[in-house]
């Protein structure tokens, strides 16, 4: 299910709080447990501090870098669910149906037939069978197997 137009406002803000996350948490974080030489012997408490110095410029734009990554790839996570969430439980709803052409209503007041609904809504392909009633009542002359 692709990504629409509208969720991609949520998917970059997503990303801008990552890069503040990768620089403000990550990196410190990183720093907190090795020291700059990557001795892991001691914690370092002076991390938030040593973060901001000019030597560790290119350190930010990485951590930076690592964490709008990776609040862009949850925020499209989270929209594929927030999307899977709303058609489920269109889904589990109450769909009106008329009763004479068996077309569906949508969210925007349109009527689609069954067989575009599901192939708009559900990743799945129909195909197309008689059952052995209809053949029965429809082509009495054509014998079931």
């Amino acid at each position: 299910m692709p990504v629409s137009y509208t969720s991609w406002p949520r998917i970059i803000i997503s990303g801008i709080i990552g890069i503040v996350v990768g620089v403000l948490f990550l990196h410190p974080a990183a720093m907190f447990i090795m020291d700059f030489h990557g001795n892991s012997s001691q914690y370092n408490w002076n991390a938030l501090k040593m973060v901001f110095s000019s030597k560790h410029f290119a350190m930010n734009i990485y951590f930076a870098y690592l964490g709008g990554f990776l609040g862009i790839f949850f925020g499209i996570l989270n929209t594929k669910l927030m999307k899977t969430k709303k058609m489920l439980k269109q889904l589990e709803g109450i769909m009106p149906i008329c009763p004479v052409c068996k077309k569906i209503r949508d969210d925007d007041g349109s009527w689609e037939t069954i067989e575009n609904y599901i192939s708009h809504h559900i990743d799945a392909e129909l195909s197309s069978r008689i059952c052995e009633q209809c053949e029965r009542k429809h082509f009495p002359t054509k014998m079931i197997e």
